[in-house]
């Protein structure tokens, strides 16, 4: 009983210290990059993506909340031996945790790790991962620069540019 008693007043102080930063914010991302390992960047042309995130502040500069959303990066066409080989693109679903710390009003830091479902046949998901900064160009819109890294057999790399609209 004690434990109960102990567990409720914790949890009701959490939600007490939690809610003078309660701002929650819902985004719509959307982003454009280019594959940058010697892997890929042969066979892959440039990437887009788009998603939803939504964050909550659990302190008066850091927030934590989640993403999913949609990826595509599209395939080249290379010549091997004069053989001509159409590489498929690569799509997939990123569901990503999410933490932000802000350095002032206007700029922030943050890390997206997760894990990204493969959509095309014979491809496989892999854990993902990114590492952003973003600046509040407006209330309701940042402009974001990350490094984004699926790890499938080899990393998967990229670098984007994108926008954030805060709807």
């Amino acid at each position: 009983m004690k434990k109960l008693l102990f567990t409720a007043l914790m949890v009701c102080l959490t939600m007490t210290a939690m809610a003078q930063y309660s701002n929650k914010t819902i985004s719509i991302g959307v982003r454009g990059g280019l594959p940058v390992s010697d892997a890929y960047s042969d066979l892959y042309s440039f990437s887009v993506d788009a998603d939803i995130s939504y964050h909550t502040y659990v302190y008066e500069n850091f927030m934590i909340g989640g993403a999913a959303g949609y990826g595509h990066v599209f395939g080249e066409d290379i010549s091997i031996g004069g053989l001509n080989i159409e590489v498929d693109d690569y799509q997939y679903i990123p569901v990503l945790a999410s933490a932000k710390l802000y350095a002032g009003t206007l700029l922030y830091l943050g890390l997206q790790p997760g894990y990204a479902f493969a959509l095309g046949d014979n491809q496989e998901g892999g854990f993902m991962f990114r590492a952003q900064a973003g600046f509040n160009i407006t209330e309701n819109m940042d402009i974001v620069a990350n490094y984004q890294n699926i790890l499938l057999d080899t990393a998967f790399p990229t670098v984007n540019l994108g926008l954030n609209f805060y709807p």
